[in-house]
C-alpha cells in the first residue's frame, strides 16, 4: 500500500510490504510529487526493501529469493468471507 492504512491492511492479511528504491531514479515533478499518495509513502515502515541498483537479471534474481524467502516465513492468511 501507498498508505499506512493500506499497508496495515496487507499485514493483517498476512501480506508484507516491499519497498523498491532505486538509486539515482528522478523524483515525480512539481505538484505531483508533493500528492498525499506519494508523501505519504514516507510514513510507511516496510517489511522488506529491495534495491534496484543492477541490470535486469539482477533485478529478477533478487525479487525471486526473496520470494522464496518469504514464502518460507510467512504464511498469508484467507481473507473473512
Amino acid at each position: 500500500g501507498r498508505r499506512p492504512n493500506e499497508a496495515a491492511s496487507v499485514r493483517n492479511l498476512g501480506g508484507v510490504v516491499i519497498k523498491i528504491t532505486r538509486p539515482g531514479a528522478h523524483s515525480l515533478p512539481g505538484s505531483l510529487a508533493l500528492h498525499a499518495s506519494e508523501t505519504d509513502l514516507d510514513l510507511v515502515v516496510p517489511d522488506y526493501t529491495v534495491s534496484n541498483d543492477g541490470d535486469l537479471e539482477m533485478y529478477r534474481t533478487t525479487i525471486c529469493d526473496l520470494a522464496e524467502h518469504i514464502m518460507a516465513r510467512h504464511r498469508p492468511i484467507e481473507p473473512p468471507a
